[in-house]
């Protein structure tokens, strides 16, 4: 059974994967083992090998190197040292969709699995902070292909996580679990569906603790669709309904990223501007950001504090702050490597 780094590599390659009932996910857990002839078949199967790039580029590996392959152990007293290979131990935990069977060949006998992601969380909350965390299970909440470069262009794919989903998984573990406070934090701060890295990082930016470098702004909502009255739909020429960036829906306030603030055409600002007005019409304020505010660190708390202001929330100055949050910025505006 893959986890960690393996099973980060499996969900990125779009190997077919299958939840599998709980009867048989306790047994998978109860059994799981890890052996030279494993770590082969995965090294051998074609979809790790397509992979193995981004598995670099997540580790900082060479070419020359290729990462170990994380498997899943159930008793501590079978971890032994293997060329190649990583064992992770994982306890006991009754916990539904915890494990999902890989559905690709393998050259073994056996069948394949791989921790489902709510699992992953839960081993990866070991070692990552609460914002590293919280960033990997937005990663999985979202709606594009799992990548480092924040200006490729973006592949759709379905989330393979939802956030709600995370929380009752976190909610449901016992009190006394490895982590399971940090993973019950995370929850409560991760957001779905987010279409690209920089919505993801904006979501973070904004809504993240102070003393973690964010600004604690509520949460957003990312992408939700907003239903259009007759006299907005005339105002964009039938359409029935928008997307928001991020969206605060109680205070029906409203972000708008804009990447491309200097190639834009006449056309596009005019449709822009016809977007807003038909927000505007449907009762949400749409306030526009773009890449110049973002990146610049004061402009971008300026606008962030305009937004707490719009919200009804307080904003903070507070210079203790200061370090985490460009820290933070670091992180969240610079490739994702989160795994």
């Amino acid at each position: 059974m893959l986890c960690d780094l393996g099973a980060w590599i499996t969900y990125a390659s779009r190997a077919p994967l299958t939840p599998i009932p709980k009867e048989e996910a306790d047994r998978v857990l109860r059994e799981a083992t890890c052996t030279a002839r494993q770590a082969r078949a995965v090294r051998d199967a074609p979809w790790w090998r397509r992979t193995q790039g981004l598995a670099r580029a997540l580790t900082g590996l060479p070419d020359s190197r290729g990462p170990d392959v994380s498997l899943a152990i159930a008793d501590e007293t079978h971890r032994r040292t293997r060329k190649g290979v990583r064992a992770h131990h994982i306890p006991p935990i009754d916990a539904a969709d915890a494990v999902w069977r890989i559905e690709e060949p393998f050259g073994l006998d056996e069948a394949a699995y791989v921790v489902a992601p709510t699992l992953y969380l839960l081993l990866r909350a070991r070692l990552l902070d609460l914002p590293g965390l919280v960033a990997t299970a937005a990663s999985l909440c979202s709606t594009y292909e799992l990548h480092l470069d924040l200006h490729r262009p973006l592949v759709e794919r379905p989330p393979l996580l939802s956030a709600p989903s995370l929380r009752a998984f976190a909610q449901g573990l016992p009190a006394n679990t490895t982590k399971g406070d940090l993973l019950r934090r995370a929850a409560r701060l991760t957001p779905s569906l987010s279409r690209s890295p920089m919505e993801t990082a904006l979501a973070l930016l904004l809504s993240l603790p102070l003393r973690h470098g964010g600004f604690g702004l509520p949460l957003p909502e990312l992408n939700p669709p907003i239903d259009l009255g007759p006299d907005a739909q005339r105002v964009l020429g039938g359409q029935r309904r928008i997307f928001v960036d991020l969206l605060w829906p109680e205070a029906s306030v409203g972000v708008e990223y804009d990447s491309n603030e200097h190639h834009s055409s006449r056309q596009q600002h005019l449709a822009d501007e016809r977007r807003q007005l038909a927000a505007d019409i449907a009762g949400v304020e749409l306030v526009p950001w773009t890449a110049s505010t973002v990146m610049d660190e004061t402009a971008f708390s300026l606008a962030a504090e305009r937004l707490a202001l719009r919200l009804g929330v307080p904003f903070s100055w507070d210079l203790s702050h200061v370090e985490s949050r460009r820290a933070l910025r670091a992180r969240l505006l610079g490739p994702h490597r989160f795994w």
